[in-house]
């Protein structure tokens, strides 16, 4: 049953009141001022709305609402005044305070109960919103615990029976069946690397720890054609199904140079390269290509694969997310493009994704130059 909780030093009116909300089916609890109405919130179910006039002994109808909103649990609870203070000033100070309604003695009954009923709704079409986010919160939650999970395991999986493969056979193995054992330990490594820095440029960048100021006061100037070639060797690192795929490299402004964090950059650059790798055709290549112009330093990276849709660049800008994760048989847990974002713009520059579904995908980097 819908509670409603009035707070009114006039007993007539509370009995009044309390009679006409009973017989539209309400349950009623009444309180003769704000401080026996705060007692009530305490210690009663809490009600679904509150009535409370302005001039009560005690504590008054704005201290009694002040009390209200300052608890996280009774925030929400919908709050009409019902007062003979008329005044502008008054109800400029109800509405100021952020009351759902003010309504001026003397009133009529039918008004009040539409403004109930309205307020009523409203708080339950919140709530099923409320609900409904909750639940698909719950839901990514439970999805990303399963991926991270996932993420840690199965590299750790195939490390560990390696690893007692060879203690198991050592003397049996050949060279090459050694050397295909540790090639399998190698990727597990590298995906559990990969996995580490993300996490740990993800708290740096959420605490501040990565920004702008600092990279421009104690960054690390380097050309970008050293970084990118750093960046494609991580790529491949990253690029799971196919690392060997072959990467065009245009240098024409071999000398451009930025000031940055090293490592940082170069995941970054390696998440996008890595990207471009995963979704190219195996018989593909991936174009890589540096400039400067108007004072920045450009890269863009193309690839020539399925390419997205302007709502899955979209999903995939965003963090926990993947584009065809089974379809793609993606590793990783969706930081790698939003990751790469961050530090790019840590850097004082912008990355830019431009997708055609079917034909390919191209991602556009500037930075600033490094002019001394």
């Amino acid at each position: 049953m819908v509670r409603i909780l009035i707070a009114e030093d006039n007993q007539n009116l509370v009995y009044q009141l309390q009679i006409e909300l009973t017989m539209q089916g309400y349950e009623v609890s009444c309180a003769l001022d704000g401080m026996e109405a705060l007692d009530r919130l305490r210690n009663e179910s809490l009600p679904d709305l509150i009535i409370s006039d302005v001039s009560m002994p005690n504590m008054d109808g704005f201290e009694f609402y002040a009390a209200v909103r300052s608890n996280s649990a009774w925030v929400d609870i919908p709050f009409i005044f019902l007062t003979a203070r008329d005044s502008d000033a008054d109800k400029d100070m109800g509405y100021g305070l952020g009351a759902d309604d003010y309504i001026v003695k003397p009133f009529q009954t039918d008004h009040l109960l539409r403004v109930i009923t309205g307020k009523l709704k409203r708080r339950q079409m919140l709530q099923a919103s409320f609900d409904e986010q909750r639940t698909a919160l719950e839901r990514v939650k439970k999805e990303l615990t399963q991926m991270v999970a996932h993420e840690l395991r199965t590299p750790l999986v195939s490390i560990n029976l390696v690893l007692q493969i060879i203690s198991r056979q050592m003397g049996q193995l050949s060279e090459s069946q050694l050397q295909e054992l540790l090639d399998t330990m190698s990727a597990g490594s590298n995906r559990l690397n990969r996995l580490t820095d993300q996490m740990v440029f993800l708290t740096q960048l959420e605490a501040g720890a990565l920004n702008k100021q600092d990279i421009l006061e104690s960054g690390f100037p380097i050309h970008i054609s050293d970084i990118m070639t750093l960046a494609i060797n991580r790529a491949r690192l990253f690029a799971y199904r196919q690392p060997n795929i072959s990467v065009n490299l245009d240098e024409r402004d071999h000398q451009i140079k930025v000031m940055c964090d090293k490592r940082a950059l170069e995941h970054a650059l390696a998440e996008v390269i890595s990207n471009a790798m995963i979704f190219s055709p195996p018989d593909g290549a991936i174009e890589v290509s540096q400039w400067k112009a108007n004072g920045r330093g450009w890269i863009s990276i193309t690839d020539h694969g399925s390419g997205m849709t302007p709502e899955q660049v979209s999903q995939a800008m965003q963090k926990f997310q993947q584009v065809n994760r089974e379809s793609q048989e993606q590793q990783g847990v969706g930081l790698g493009l939003p990751l790469a974002i961050n530090i790019i713009e840590a850097h004082g520059g912008n990355l830019d994704i431009k997708s055609v579904l079917g034909k390919g995908t191209q991602v556009v980097i500037d930075l600033p130059l490094l002019t001394s």
